[in-house]
């Protein structure tokens, strides 16, 4: 199984056509003339916004992973000290 994090297929993926739309952009403007200037702006200001909206996906669901996690583990931490508690009491009693 790969390893779904900072490297996993999907955002390589979206990395690589991120680069590509970019790059494309950059050749039909600056080589081709084929694109407007406005065009190629607005273009751009899109491919970028994508992948910052992208950025922020993947974050998110990073740090809902992160936080059940955290929560997990407080939670056995509260188990813990309510037996440690309990045992605390029966030594007083004796």
């Amino acid at each position: 199984m790969k390893d779904r994090g900072a490297g996993g297929d999907l955002d390589r993926v979206v990395n690589v056509l991120f680069v590509a739309s970019l790059a494309a952009l950059a050749v039909s403007r600056f080589i081709f003339g084929w694109l407007d200037n406005m065009i190629s702006l607005e273009l751009g200001l899109l491919f970028v916004s994508t992948k910052i909206i992208w950025m922020i996906r993947t974050q998110q669901s990073c740090d809902h992973f992160v936080f059940w996690i955290l929560h997990s583990i407080e939670y056995r931490q509260n188990l813990i000290l309510r037996r440690l508690d309990g045992m605390e009491e029966g030594t007083r009693e004796s």
